[in-house]
């Protein structure tokens, strides 16, 4: 309980001082849970009334452990290899639009929440909203 009042209290302040809240939101591509929580939930409130007081650090990293061999890294993702892929696609893509130092922050990050909303509604369709008729 003193948790979310602590936690109610910090974003209050952050809002009378106009500085938006990081939330750093775990994830994994292929995880049904997570699709309904980014589409149903976060999706909405950050295009809507949120927009000017969150800042969101995505990783689609979820449930995911790694090893390495050498030099390789070896994920086992939750929901099996394509989930991994999956990861990876988001990682790069997050990567590549937060890179695009040109953009103003705010296209930045609707952008990247666009991407993520739409992979996640694809589900384990994503290669075709990717790249349609790829073979990966």
């Amino acid at each position: 309980m003193s948790q979310n009042v602590v936690g109610v209290f910090l974003v209050l302040i952050a809002v009378a001082n106009a500085v938006k809240v990081p939330v750093t939101i775990y994830y994994e591509s292929l995880c049904p849970d997570s699709a309904k929580f980014i589409t149903e939930q976060v999706f909405p409130a950050v295009k809507g009334e949120l927009r000017d007081y969150v800042e969101i650090n995505w990783v689609p990293y979820g449930k995911s452990h790694f090893t390495t061999q050498g030099a390789e890294v070896i994920f086992d993702c939750h929901h099996g290899p394509n989930e991994c892929y999956g990861n990876k696609v988001h990682a790069c893509a997050i990567e590549h639009i937060q890179a695009n130092s040109y953009q103003i922050e705010f296209t930045r990050e609707s952008l990247t929440l666009d991407f993520i909303n739409c992979m996640m509604k694809a589900g384990k369709n994503f290669d075709d909203n990717v790249y349609p008729g790829a073979r990966w």
